[in-house]
């Protein structure tokens, strides 16, 4: 015969379980979770293509995600060399698919740079990334160095 606690951490534990799968569904893009989830963007390594993006005319690009909510979303004139291209996307779902995701909740720019086969190989957060474009193109120069 069961005592009344082990019925009592059996339904605790059944609980906890459905909370689990159910937080894990809305996470994981389920068609029909919020804002397409987050898509196991934690799977996206720095040598895969990252979803949705790609090289613009075969060139090493940035990809810049200037935030939620942030002022100044337009990139400088001639930020960046025409050896590179440059897209500033404020779209929340593909700072998410970056595996930048402060940017899709914040004004917390950031962006990626992705190889000329549309391989992400570089992210990082940046509030100041209008002012950096000589260290940008200096890693986009590398990533133009390797087939």
């Amino acid at each position: 015969m069961r005592s009344h606690r082990t019925d009592v951490v059996v339904v605790i534990g059944l609980q906890a379980l459905c909370v689990a799968l159910v937080a894990g569904w809305s996470l994981t893009g389920h068609a029909t979770a919020p804002d397409d989830g987050l898509q196991q963007i934690d799977l996206l390594m720095l040598s895969e293509r990252g979803p949705g993006i790609g090289a613009l005319e075969g060139k090493p690009t940035m990809v810049v995600t200037p935030g939620r909510g942030c002022d100044d979303a337009a990139a400088p004139e001639g930020h960046l060399s025409d050896a590179f291209s440059l897209v500033v996307d404020p779209d929340p779902g593909l700072a998410r698919r970056l595996g930048l995701p402060a940017a899709a909740e914040r004004c917390q720019p950031g962006y990626a740079l992705v190889d000329r086969d549309g391989v992400v190989r570089y992210r990082t957060y940046d509030p100041r990334w209008t002012e950096h474009a000589q260290e940008q193109e200096i890693l986009l120069e590398n990533l133009g160095s390797h087939p």
